[in-house]
């Protein structure tokens, strides 16, 4: 009666956790969709590979590397840093590894 219990339980939890997951990150039609990636400019860029020295953020490379730019858009160069580093948090970059940066074309 008891292993009965715990199968179905598992299985329910299963089945959820399958529904949620196909169905993580699909757009909705509505008022809750943001339009901030629409918003954002899209802007080309090259890309180039960099070793982090201690002290280095995201926004302080892409200064060094785009020294020309006027405006930076901490949104976009997020944006653009987490297209080229799948899985790296852009606020948690570590020393003495290398990441893909984006220099910016000037218009």
């Amino acid at each position: 009666m008891m292993r009965k219990f715990l199968i179905t339980i598992l299985s329910i939890l299963f089945i959820i956790s399958v529904y949620k997951d196909l169905n993580s990150g699909t757009p909705t039609e509505g008022g809750d969709q943001t339009h901030t990636d629409q918003q954002l400019e899209r802007v080309p860029f090259d890309v180039i590979k960099v070793k982090i020295t201690t002290g280095d953020t995201v926004l302080s490379v892409v200064e060094k590397i785009n020294p020309s730019m006027e405006q930076f858009q901490m949104e976009q160069i997020e944006k653009d840093f987490s297209s080229l580093n799948p899985h790296i948090d852009p606020t948690h970059i570590k020393a003495n590894h290398f990441y893909f940066f984006p220099k910016y074309n000037q218009k």
